[in-house]
């Protein structure tokens, strides 16, 4: 199902003016795939992109709330709307990205709503499953999660505990 589509195809139905607005990582932007996704399900919209490429490694290094790491996300979301007065809604076009959402919105005027991808692709997620029974039936449930990482296992834990509020203990693997 992927992340990019399911928002694309809700895009749409979200933004009053359409015009949209995208921050995303700097591959994500290149490979014009926002784009692409919504020249089908709604071609009328106006996109206009701004890749973030120093969001990650604030996010992950706990910076993004430091003076630097607000100023640069500041910078980068005010760059974005630069491009385009119209834009009434700003999708986050990262995993990492919702983690800034709500100082994101602290930011714009009222009439501009920012979409964290979150909510879209579990929600069109459940929809899928539910209309097709047939897959719904193969996926396990109730199964357990195991947590992988090539990083020190306890840095992983300590920055999953921070960023989604619960204890995981991770193994940490080697290629």
């Amino acid at each position: 199902m992927g992340v990019i589509r399911p928002s694309t195809e809700e895009i749409g139905l979200l933004t009053t003016t359409k015009h949209v607005g995208i921050l995303a990582t700097e591959g994500t932007v290149q490979s014009k795939s926002y784009e692409l996704e919504l020249q089908k399900f709604a071609p009328e919209i106006v996109v206009n992109q701004h890749a973030c490429p120093l969001w990650v490694p604030l996010i992950e290094n706990h910076k993004h709330n430091s003076e630097v790491g607000k100023k640069i996300i500041s910078e980068d979301l005010f760059t974005l709307l630069a491009k385009d007065s119209k834009i009434d809604t700003i999708v986050l076009g990262c995993t990492h990205y919702p983690l800034v959402q709500s100082y994101l919105e602290s930011l714009v005027e009222s009439n501009i709503q920012i979409i964290s991808q979150g909510s879209i692709v579990a929600d069109k997620l459940s929809l899928y499953l539910k209309n097709h029974a047939e897959i719904d039936s193969n996926c396990s449930k109730n199964g357990e999660i195991d947590y992988l990482t090539t990083e020190d296992s306890n840095v992983f834990d300590q920055n999953t505990a921070s960023f989604l509020g619960i204890k995981v203990q991770s193994k940490s693997i080697h290629y």
